[in-house]
This record gives structure tokens, sequence and C-alpha cells, in this order.
């Protein structure tokens, strides 16, 4: 089987597997079931070349959106899910399982708590808190010159925590994933060929 054909086939096996529990338990809005390949996955699948390895976070990743589509999509690296929710903890254990994802571990804890894993490369979030709240309860899952990637809209892209390095990556309807990068001696985020750059008045207050 073609990498290709098994990860659209472990994708379609997560949307079912989603729907099928969020029956009980609510993982998802009654208003997003008919649209849950275009609003969940297919939306955290444009974080998936952004991601830098070997290991990536995701914090308050809920049904595992965008963690486990990322970690279907980009096999190769490690992913460390945390959520602090005992049902959709179940949830996420159950889909790593049935879909064999060998890359993925799950913890469930509130990620403003200590870390205590590894440090990882990338940290990821959607739809948790701004970025400038998000950077300052998580980054600390992160290796000193780690990036982290957020979607975003263009109402809240400008929410940018001091001292980071910001690129914006546009995806659509205005939308897009807002990378940040720290560390005293972090390169710039915008320096890679697929993130452009925040114009200067988008990072004043």
């Amino acid at each position: 089987m073609s990498a290709d054909i098994r990860v659209q086939d472990q994708l379609r096996q997560f949307e079912t597997l989603l729907l099928r529990w969020n029956a009980k338990f609510n993982l998802i809005g009654r208003g997003e079931i008919n649209a849950v390949r275009e609003r969940h996955i297919d939306d955290a699948l444009h974080l998936a070349p952004l991601l830098v390895g070997p290991r990536v976070v995701d914090v308050g990743t809920g049904a595992g959106l965008p963690g486990l589509v990322l970690a279907i999509a980009r096999a190769e690296f490690e992913f460390l899910l945390l959520e602090r929710s005992a049902r959709k903890c179940a949830f996420l254990n159950r889909a790593v399982a049935e879909l064999r994802l060998s890359n993925v571990s799950v913890l469930c804890v509130d990620f403003t708590a200590p870390a205590t894993q590894a440090p990882c490369n990338t940290l990821v979030a959607r739809a948790v808190a701004p970025p400038d709240t998000l950077w300052a309860q998580a980054s600390h899952w992160l290796v000193h010159d780690g990036i982290a990637l957020f979607p975003c809209g263009p109402n809240t892209r400008d929410r940018l925590p001091p001292g980071v390095d910001a690129g914006w990556h546009g995806t659509e309807n205005g939308r897009g994933i807002l990378c940040l990068r720290g560390g005293p001696n972090a390169p710039e985020v915008e320096s890679r060929a697929d993130v452009a750059a925040i114009p200067p008045r988008d990072r004043e207050g």
C-alpha cells in the first residue's frame, strides 16, 4: 500500500471513529457533524508541511484535532497529545489503538502543568486560546528554539507574545497559521521559504 493510500484510508477511519464516539461524548459540535472532513481534518492538514521534527506536541488536543490527523499524515514524527479530559483521552487512546498509530502517545494532563516528557520541536494547538496566551502557558513543552504553529484568523494573528520571531502562512478565507519561534539564538521563522513574514505594522501592539 502506498503512503498516500495509507494516509487517506486512515483519515477515513478516523472520521468514522470520531463520528461514532461523538454520539456519546460530544467531541465536536452538532453543527459540524456533516462537515468533519472540511472543517476539521482538511483544516488540520494545512499544518502538516510546516512541522519540524522529530517530536511534535499538541496541547489541548480534544478529539485529536489536529494531533491525530497530523500523526497520520507525518508518520515519520513522534506525537505527544495533551488533553485534560478523561473522556476525550479515552477516545484518543481508542483511536490510537484502532488506527495502529505507533508514533502517538496520549497524556491526560493540563498542558499548563510542568512538562514531564522530553521537549518537542514543534507545538501545535487549534482553537484553544489566543496565540500570546498559548505561548505563555505552553511553550515550556518546546526545545529552546522550537516553533509553535497556531491556526487563527486575521483578528487574532497580531496577538503576539514578546521576544519571539513570527511568521504568517496564509491558507484560505483570511485564515492562516501563525508561526512563532523563541530562544535567544533562534533563526527567523519567516526565513522558511513557505512562510511569509508578518508585516511590521502587524507586529505593533
